[in-house]
């Protein structure tokens, strides 16, 4: 998939319908510890599966510097408990960290991205969810009715 639908469905990954996703929402510091509050957990399916590790997720939203300044700016993840962005220095582990958030906001990652609505990230997430379902009907793996269109 291209970059532009990978990036809103990896950072905000899609609520299966029947799911008992959250939607996102800014959490207080005293709420970061809390297992209620946050990771819907639809991209730990690809670790699960084999289909592509946290490193090889992180290399294919191929984020620079510029782009973890502004998710540590907009999340404000020292208060959330993280480190100083300039305290980690490797991508790999700045996307740790940034897992650790998700869900982020479609307006967070409209600015990440460089759009100017967050509608545009949730019409790429719906392009990206569509186009991952018909190349699953496509393999052959049986479709399930969480991610019917």
């Amino acid at each position: 998939m291209p970059k532009r639908w990978v990036v809103p469905f990896l950072l905000n990954p899609p609520v299966m319908k029947g799911a008992q996703g959250h939607k996102p929402r800014r959490r207080s510091s005293d709420q970061s510890n809390d297992p209620d509050t946050g990771d819907r957990g639809e991209i730990e399916v690809f670790t699960a599966n084999g289909i592509a590790t946290m490193g090889e997720m992180e290399e294919v939203l191929g984020f620079g510097d510029e782009h973890y300044a502004l998710l540590w700016r907009e999340l404000d993840v020292p208060a959330r408990g993280g480190p100083p962005l300039d305290s980690v220095r490797d991508s790999h582990l700045r996307f740790a960290v940034i897992r650790k958030l998700l869900p982020i906001e479609d307006q967070v990652i409209a600015k990440a991205m460089g759009l100017d609505s967050a509608q545009k990230v949730i019409n790429l997430r719906l392009v990206a969810r569509n186009h991952l379902a018909k190349v699953l009907v496509d393999a052959g793996i049986p479709r399930n009715p969480g991610w019917a269109t």
